[in-house]
């Protein structure tokens, strides 16, 4: 940051959106965002605006975004996905990371990173599932 260029504005994170109290608990909250104890009463930049330093860090946090955004554009959609390394109908040649965010019966969103070895990669049976249940009807 340049000597000249303002700080951040302070913003509580009782304010962001992605704050979720706990009352009586120490830290008093927690942060969906970065899956982390954080402090209502906190003020300094929002931890929504960290951005890692590590290029795959960075890669992985982009990718979580996208999966938490379709899920947040769509209230109806249960699950959703990202993967790297594979195609749905292409065996895999190196490791597959599937990066999967679920909607939880309380509507909370919780996202993970698994790593699945390329000749344990079930690219075709997972499409065909979410396939079968679109065509079902039913939001996937």
């Amino acid at each position: 940051m340049q000597a000249d260029t303002p700080p951040l504005p302070p913003k509580a994170c009782a304010t962001c959106a992605h704050y979720t109290a706990a009352p009586g608990k120490t830290p008093d909250g927690w942060c969906r965002k970065h899956r982390a104890e954080t402090w209502g009463a906190y003020a300094g930049g929002c931890a929504s605006d960290w951005t890692a330093a590590d290029p795959a860090a960075r890669t992985l946090e982009h990718r979580r975004a996208a999966v938490v955004a379709r899920l947040e554009a769509d209230p109806a959609l249960r699950y959703s996905f990202d993967v790297q390394g594979a195609t749905p109908s292409a065996p895999a040649d190196g490791p597959v990371s599937v990066l999967l965010g679920l909607r939880m019966g309380d509507g909370s969103i919780v996202t993970g990173e698994l790593h699945i070895p390329g000749d344990r990669w079930p690219g075709i049976a997972l499409f065909n599932e979410h396939l079968r249940l679109a065509a079902e009807g039913k939001p996937s």
